[in-house]
């Protein structure tokens, strides 16, 4: 079963940095660890990722959920 049909609006995920070797990404994850998906294409990523990296926490609360998509609210945690 996909993950994105598992996840409802309203739902609140860990933000978390993923780091393997040199690269980084930034992700959604449940309470559990889990994967959801990468946060991508959002202004402030870089920025987000050096709070992260800085050891700030974040949570993102589910929006919309499309077919191709789950659109998320990041706000610290």
């Amino acid at each position: 079963m996909a993950v994105a049909a598992t996840l409802r609006a309203g739902a609140k995920l860990r933000v978390v940095l993923r780091v393997s070797g040199n690269f980084e990404s930034i992700v959604c994850e449940r309470s559990n660890g889990d994967y959801v998906g990468a946060i991508s294409g959002i202004v402030g990523l870089s920025q987000l990722a050096k709070c992260l990296r800085e050891g700030h926490s974040f949570d993102a609360t589910i929006i919309t959920i499309t077919s191709a998509s789950v659109f998320v609210h990041v706000a610290p945690a």
